[in-house]
C-alpha cells in the first residue's frame, strides 16, 4: 500500500530542507507522493516537480495559505489549496504582497524583542529565511545568537524549543505579538478556487475545538471541501483521537479527507515525514480519493 504526506515545507517557507533534500527524504522512507505546501510561497514547487519525477515521487502543487477571521477575535486559520495554478498571475502577485506584509511583521516583533533585551540581527534573520518569512525564523535569530542562552535559561530554565518561545512572546496578548495581515479564510478559499485548486482546512486539531460545528458550518457554506483529518498533535495517541473525531465531521459535513504531517525538515519534534517518526502513515488512497473528486468537481484548467 502506497503512503504519502500532503502537507510538508522547504526553504522557500519556514522549513529547513532544500526541495531536493525533501524529495530525497521521501524516496527514502518509502512514500510514493508529496504535496509541498509552503507558506504564502509557491517557489519550490518546480524544483521539488523535477526531482520528484527523477526518483518516482509524485508532487502536488500546493500552498500553505495564512489567514485572519476577524469575526472570532482574528484567530488565525490555515487554509491549504492543491493542484493550484502555481504560475498563475493573481496567485503570483498575490503571495508577493504577502511576503511583504510577512517581512514588516518580522521586523516590527524582533524590535519588540530587542525591548525585551533580545539580541538579534535583522541581516542574519533575512539569510536564513531565504523565502517566506515565519515566526521560527525570527525566534532562530533569536536562539543563534549566543549572547540571549542566559536570559533564556533564566526565563525558561533551559533553552526552550521554538513553540516555547512564540507561546511566550509572540502569540496575542503577548509582548511581541503583532498582528497579520487582514486575510479572511473566505478569501483564501475564493482565490485557491480562482487558480483551480481544492480548498482544505489545515490542521483542524490546533484551529477548531472538539463541539465547535458552526465554524465547519460556516465554512462549508464558504466552499471548501475538505479538512486535514490526518494531522499530528502533541503525541500519538492524541492524534488518533483526533482522527476519529474529524473523520465523524468530515462524514458530517461531506468533507473530503486529507492528511498531512506539517512537516518541516526538524528532525526529533512532531512525527516526521509521513508521521514514520510516531510509527504511523497515510495512506495513499486519500490522495487517489482526492484526485478522484478534483477531476469530479471539474476543477482543472
Amino acid at each position: 500500500m502506497s503512503k504519502i504526506d500532503l502537507h510538508t515545507h522547504t526553504n522557500a517557507s519556514d522549513g529547513i530542507l532544500e526541495p531536493e533534500l525533501l524529495i530525497e527524504k521521501a524516496k527514502k522512507i518509502g512514500l510514493s507522493a508529496i504535496s509541498i505546501t509552503d507558506h504564502d510561497q509557491v517557489g519550490s514547487i518546480e524544483r521539488g516537480t523535477v526531482s520528484g519525477s527523477k526518483c518516482g515521487i509524485e508532487v502536488i502543487p500546493g500552498v500553505e495559505l495564512s489567514c485572519c477571521w476577524l469575526e472570532k477575535n482574528r484567530k488565525e486559520f490555515h487554509i491549504l489549496g492543491y493542484f493550484i495554478d502555481y504560475k498563475n498571475k493573481k496567485l503570483l502577485e498575490r503571495l508577493e504582497y504577502f511576503q511583504k506584509i510577512r517581512t514588516e511583521r518580522a521586523k516590527k516583533i524582533l524590535e519588540l524583542l530587542w525591548g525585551l533585551d533580545y539580541v538579534g540581527d535583522w541581516n542574519y534573520l533575512i539569510s536564513i529565511a531565504q523565502g517566506t518569512i515565519g515566526m521560527p525564523h525570527v525566534v532562530r535569530t533569536i536562539f543563534d545568537n549566543s549572547k540571549n542562552k542566559k536570559q533564556l535559561i533564566n526565563k525558561f530554565g533551559k533553552v526552550p524549543t521554538i513553540s516555547e518561545f512564540i507561546r511566550e512572546y509572540m502569540i496575542s496578548g503577548k509582548p511581541a505579538y503583532v498582528e497579520k495581515a487582514e486575510f479572511e479564510p473566505k478569501e483564501a478559499i475564493d482565490l485557491i478556487h480562482e487558480v483551480y485548486g481544492l480548498a482544505v482546512l489545515a490542521h483542524p486539531c490546533f484551529d477548531v475545538q472538539p463541539g465547535d460545528k458552526e465554524t465547519f458550518k460556516v465554512l462549508k457554506n464558504w466552499g471548501i471541501e475538505g479538512i486535514e483529518t490526518i494531522s499530528p498533535i502533541e503525541t500519538v495517541e492524541k492524534t488518533k483521537e483526533k482522527i476519529v473525531y474529524f473523520s465523524a465531521i468530515a462524514k458530517e459535513f461531506d468533507f473530503i479527507i486529507t492528511g498531512g504531517s506539517d512537516y518541516h525538515g526538524i528532525e526529533g519534534i512532531g512525527a516526521g515525514l509521513g508521521l514514520a517518526e510516531w510509527g504511523m502513515e497515510i495512506n495513499g488512497e486519500i490522495l487517489e480519493k482526492l484526485k478522484e473528486y478534483y477531476k469530479i468537481a471539474g476543477k482543472g484548467k
